[in-house]
């Protein structure tokens, strides 16, 4: 890692150079400050909420289940690298757009495609991921067979995610604002709620409990970040159809898997795999997918043209 972060440094030193003009502005600088400062506390208010579940689960149990919800904490790695890939794509996206007359329509839109794309990494992953793992692979099995009780919590994990992307995207505001003072308190608010969480769930559900005290910690930075988000920077976003699409998304990942379970394998994976072209009838059928919706992302895509 630090000899890749070398390299990493030694190509951009020339572009770096290029840029540089040795004068200075205080008056920049402050501005800077202002906006920068505030990033390292909710920085370490992220890493507490990211890492707390570990040490209180090990401090309440014991090692198995420590083992037990950190390997299967990683199957989420799917909806985790999705939030990773759209929030480098959405910082310059928003900071590129934020002039537009239509600016908030279209990050609102962002919100709903970003959850509509959600959905399906969170199907495709809750309904394939133990099919994933049961594969033989080399030197084994994906995980120890030891392992595979736990993965009831994945579902759990994926939607924590799902909530720090909600997160990211109200997150626009405040930097294009530039009043980034305000995500230590929502961010600081889902540490401290993370800890309490653990501290109270793990003892009544063992690690099934730190699963749902970093999905109740999302969804708490979420929310408190939205209600500031209303007086410093509102926005109009589709519950609605944000709702439909929730919903559809836990009312047929839960039916379908209930149902599948009580069937040999290959035919509940044609069940899994019926469920997602279900998902997909039940938007038509509820009216989220429109001709509207088709001409805005065309739009979208010839913007970023």
């Amino acid at each position: 890692n630090l000899m890749s972060n070398i390299v990493g440094a030694l190509i951009f030193i020339p572009l770096i150079f290029g840029h540089m003009r040795f004068d200075f502005n205080l008056k920049l600088i402050k501005q800077m400050m202002r906006y920068g400062i505030p990033t390292i506390p909710a920085t370490l208010s992220a890493m507490i909420l990211q890492v707390a579940d570990r040490p209180i689960l090990k401090m309440l149990t014991n090692s198995v289940s420590v083992a037990m919800y950190t390997i299967n904490y990683r199957l989420g790695i799917p909806m985790m690298l999705f939030v990773s890939v759209f929030e480098y794509a959405w910082k310059p996206f928003y900071l590129s757009h934020y002039e537009d007359k239509d600016a908030k329509q279209l990050y609102s839109r962002v919100l709903t495609y970003f959850t509509l794309a959600a959905s399906g990494v969170f199907l495709v992953t809750g309904f394939f991921i133990e099919f994933i793992v049961r594969m033989p692979f080399v030197g084994g099995k994906f995980i120890n067979p030891a392992y595979w009780s736990g993965m009831g919590i994945i579902p759990i994990i994926l939607g924590g995610y799902y909530f720090n992307g909600m997160f990211n995207n109200f997150a626009a505001g405040f930097h294009i604002t530039k009043r980034t003072e305000f995500l230590p308190i929502a961010i600081g608010a889902a540490a401290i709620s993370n800890i309490a969480m653990n501290l109270f769930l793990i003892p009544k559900m063992n690690y099934w409990g730190a699963a749902w005290a970093t999905l109740g910690a999302y969804f708490i930075s979420a929310v408190v970040l939205y209600i500031i988000l209303r007086k410093t920077f509102p926005m109009q976003y589709d519950w609605k159809r944000l709702g439909i699409l929730i919903a559809t998304t836990i009312i047929v990942y839960f039916a379908i898997t209930l149902i599948s379970t009580h069937f040999r394998l290959l035919i509940s994976l044609f069940m899994r795999i019926g469920g997602i072209v279900l998902f997909i009838i039940l938007l038509k059928l509820f009216g989220f997918f429109t001709s509207s919706d088709i001409e805005k992302i065309k739009l979208l895509f010839r913007r970023q043209k």
